[in-house]
């Protein structure tokens, strides 16, 4: 009725042709920093089985060094297409998983699962920008990401249902679902010292006032702000059944309704855009972000399944 498990994994991936060049289509110029990315992981479970009683808890620590990346865009400040490529991005994984199967009466169970994760950059990559019409590295520095969020994965998840197992084989169910502390994908560049060059000279400067130096301080803070989603839960269910022919065929259906609630504001991941405005006032030079895009998770979608095996 009691097991425990655990593994432990290290391995090494080479890294991937895209971002292993600045731009394979203008130049012969490999990523600053490029090496193997490494991957180092450990979980341990503990599983229970009594009757039909099943529950499951486990605990997961992964830590990813020395990844690239390669980001090509239209820069509107240069006016031409841009290549930003970094190297030695570190992320941590920790967290811990529950699984739950509880009978309660003539085929009816409580069914729930529950995860909750915490997923960081531990590192500020290094980057270089590299520009199509120009044949030089134009900048070079590192990015600002340490103790910010992995995006887009919830770090948190809830789900609790009813599972039915009837006569004849019948079979539904219902689930409620909950998700939490998911994060916008971050634009890099945003995360620079040029990007926050015009403020940080504010900060450091004899002349400004202290109301200055204020709104300097609320702008860096605007501009590298990492954005986290609302909550969100949803509802969803299904029900099927299965013919059993001369106990060699099998023909049956299922039929699945998600997102019951027709829910279309639930935001599921985003990234922001790696645009930049630039404003110049006589001497002073700022940036301003674009608008981030979104994406959103569909309204009530219904989903029919017939089948025959054999």
């Amino acid at each position: 009725a009691h097991t425990v498990e655990a593994n432990v994994v290290y391995l090494q991936d080479a890294p991937e042709f895209q971002a292993s060049f600045v731009s394979p289509r203008t130049r012969n110029t490999t990523t600053k920093g490029l090496s193997a990315e490494r991957v180092f992981g450990v979980d341990a479970s503990y599983n229970l089985r009594v009757g039909d009683l099943k529950a499951r808890v486990s605990g997961y620590y992964t830590r990813i060094y020395d990844q690239s990346k390669v980001i090509s865009y239209y820069d509107d400040v240069a006016a031409t297409f841009t290549n930003f490529a970094m190297s030695g991005i570190d992320k941590r994984y920790y967290g811990v998983e529950l699984g739950l199967s509880v009978p309660v009466w003539n085929g009816l169970s409580v069914v729930g699962a529950l995860s909750w994760g915490d997923y960081t950059y531990t590192s500020n990559p290094n980057f270089v920008q590299t520009v199509d019409n120009v044949d030089k590295i134009v900048l070079k520095d590192k990015v600002n990401w340490d103790g910010y969020h992995v995006e887009s994965s919830p770090q948190l998840a809830f789900n609790i249902g009813l599972d039915y197992r009837g006569p004849r084989n019948w079979f539904a169910g219902v689930n409620f679902n909950y998700y939490d502390n998911i994060y916008l994908s971050m634009n890099p560049m945003y995360r620079t010292a040029t990007a926050i060059k015009y403020y940080t000279n504010v900060l450091t400067s004899n002349t400004a006032t202290n109301a200055q130096k204020a709104s300097a301080l609320s702008s860096i803070k605007t501009l590298r702000k990492q954005e986290k989603f609302d909550s969100a839960y949803t509802l969803s269910a299904n029900i099927g059944k299965n013919w059993y022919i001369h106990r060699q065929y099998t023909l049956g259906f299922s039929l699945e309704v998600k997102n019951i609630l027709n829910n279309q504001d639930i935001r599921t991941g985003g990234y922001e855009q790696t645009r930049l405005t630039k404003n110049t006032e006589t001497t002073v030079t700022t940036y301003q972000a674009f608008d981030s895009k979104y994406f959103y998770m569909f309204g009530t979608t219904y989903y029919l399944n017939l089948y025959f095996r054999f």
